[in-house]
């Protein structure tokens, strides 16, 4: 009993430095989900919207990196015009310091000063809207029916090493018709469901952009 008591006195007491403190999650720490639509017939016309919600704070000064691939033979994103196919904007401008697109990917730097006014926290959200525009600015899926992975890499500490989300990247279902008759490779017709990602319970109403980048 008085071995209990002594060793609550010292964890009451003890500095600060010998506590636990929080873990620093890393390369590939928090989640991304696609919001409607997560399913599409092949071949059709859509605006993507990718939210991420970050479960640690973005390096400081340095900011952090977040990556999204999009599928081969989908348009390729662009920022080139914004009445164009595949155009690409984001939400959150406070926290973006630069975007850019290479290949299939889209790059955000978030959190690394100018034009970015504040920090990217653990309870802030972003969102990439792809396909954005009207109906001249829809990205195309490919003509394959399956599950079209997104692939969303993060790197929170700018460390030069990107991983992908340890929680899983969001996915897309792509069917034959609206009924979702996808053609299903011997043996994927009871896991195809459970591979798309669900819409986030998270409040997304977040304010857009003014102006391109």
């Amino acid at each position: 009993m008085f071995v209990r008591a002594a060793l609550v006195w010292f964890l009451a007491s003890a500095p600060l430095w010998l506590r636990a403190t929080p873990a620093v999650a890393g390369p590939g720490s928090g989640t991304a989900s696609i919001l409607q639509p997560d399913s599409a017939l092949v071949g059709s016309k859509h605006q993507w919207t990718f939210l991420y919600d970050p479960s640690e704070d973005f390096g400081n000064p340095q900011g952090g990196v977040l990556e999204i691939r999009i599928p081969n033979g989908w348009t390729p994103p662009q920022r080139t015009s914004s009445v164009s196919p595949g155009y690409v904007d984001y939400t959150n401008p406070t926290v973006v310091t630069s975007i850019s697109i290479s290949g299939q990917t889209i790059r955000l730097v978030l959190g690394a000063g100018p034009p970015a006014t504040k920090k990217f926290l653990a309870s802030d959200l972003i969102s990439v809207l792809y396909g954005l525009g009207g109906p001249t600015s829809l990205a195309v899926t490919d003509t394959v029916a399956g599950v079209a992975p997104f692939t969303v890499s993060s790197d929170p500490q700018n460390t030069g090493t990107l991983d992908t989300l340890a929680a899983g990247s969001p996915r897309v279902l792509k069917t034959w018709s609206k009924s979702g008759a996808a053609a299903w490779a011997p043996g994927q017709e009871n896991t195809a469901a459970a591979a798309v990602q669900s819409t986030s319970d998270r409040d997304t109403r977040l304010p857009m952009r003014s102006g391109s980048a």
